[in-house]
């Protein structure tokens, strides 16, 4: 009986042993693995940045599905829904409607996955930000820019308006 007891506590020792180890593997793995797959890229950024700005060049007004693009169209701030987005923003610019272009950058920064910081400037005035963490603290920053030229009612041509977009993670 006495050598019973001595097996089965030795036991206990490889089976705590056994699990310790366990534990020392998963956790060296997580920590190895798990570091990899939270460095951003980059790439996400540049993506983000250059999908981002294709959306405002390629989504007309009358396509944007928000209550105040229709409100604008039915009290005729908006008299042209096949324009872009991006130059729906350089046009609320050069008329000085600078609270409907913060309005509509804002709405339209819904488009940027919520995890990639932007920021959205015309003329050099940012209408719109979202971020997790500042541009200067992060790892990747992308700009890109688009000249958008306005043609004003009587005809003329405005100062080309820079729309810029700056993406980073």
């Amino acid at each position: 009986m006495v050598r019973g007891q001595t097996s089965r506590r030795g036991s206990y020792f490889f089976v705590i042993d056994a699990f310790i180890a366990t534990i020392l593997i998963v956790s060296a793995l997580v920590l190895v693995y798990g570091r990899h797959a939270v460095i951003p890229s980059s790439e996400q950024a540049f993506t983000a940045a250059e999908g981002f700005l294709l959306y405002l060049e390629n989504t007309n007004i009358g396509q944007f599905d928000a209550f105040e693009s229709r409100a604008w169209i039915a009290q005729g701030v908006i008299n042209d829904t096949s324009v872009s987005l991006l130059y729906q923003l350089a046009m609320f610019n050069v008329s000085g409607r600078n609270d409907d272009a913060r309005t509509l950058a804002t709405l339209a920064l819904g488009a940027v996955p919520p995890q990639i910081g932007v920021d959205l400037r015309v003329a050099n005035a940012s209408v719109a930000n979202r971020s997790i963490e500042t541009e200067a603290a992060a790892a990747s920053l992308v700009v890109m820019k688009r000249v958008a030229i306005v043609r004003i009612a009587s005809g003329a041509v405005a100062s080309p308006v820079v729309v810029e977009v700056r993406t980073w993670q």
